[in-house]
This record gives structure tokens, C-alpha cells and sequence, in this order.
């Protein structure tokens, strides 16, 4: 459920964290993240996804990275992306294979 996904980023996510989100979408937990946290970053495999998520949250502008992090040719991007943080927040729609999401 996403309202109990973006509560418990809430309710985990401290000034002191550099947070990443997967699978950002439109934005919302990423924003919480951004408010909340001392960065923030997103990835998102969408492209139009993003494009609303960033005029939505105008101040995410920058954050979040078209990846699709399941798939090899993104993955030193996703790397670069993983570096430092130190809370990662993950919400990957329904269609993925679970066991690609848990190899992350």
C-alpha cells in the first residue's frame, strides 16, 4: 500500500540520512525524502514519470535519474547513484520479478 510506504519512509528518514528512492514515479516519497533528509535522490525507469514528478516537486529538479535498475545496462549509473547513501527507500511496481527486485 503506498500511503503505509510514504508513512514509514516518514517515519524512518532523518536530517542526518542521504536517501535514495527506487522507483520514485511521481515524486511524493521522493519529496518526503528531500524534506526530511540531508539529500535526496530518486531513480525512475519512466521518463514521463519524472518529467511530472519534477513539475510537480519543481524542487526535485535534478534528483531523480531515468535508470531502470533492474537492467544491466543501467547498473554502473545505479552504482553511482547507491554511493554514500545511507537509507534506500524501494518501491517497485507489482510487474517486476521479485527476485530481480531482491537482488538489488
Amino acid at each position: 500500500e503506498t500511503g503505509h510506504y510514504r508513512q514509514a519512509s516518514r517515519t524512518v528518514a532523518t536530517s542526518e540520512d542521504d536517501a535514495l528512492e527506487v522507483g520514485s514515479s511521481y515524486g511524493d516519497c521522493t519529496e518526503i525524502l528531500r524534506q526530511r533528509c540531508r539529500s535526496a535522490r530518486g531513480v525512475e525507469k519512466s521518463k514521463s514519470a519524472t518529467a511530472e514528478a519534477t513539475r510537480k516537486f519543481p524542487g526535485l529538479q535534478g534528483t531523480i535519474d531515468v535508470i531502470d535498475c533492474l537492467h544491466e545496462k543501467d547498473a554502473v549509473q545505479m552504482a553511482k547513484c547507491c554511493a554514500n547513501r545511507t537509507l534506500a527507500c524501494v518501491d517497485i511496481g507489482g510487474d517486476r520479478h521479485a527476485e530481480a527486485v531482491l537482488q538489488l
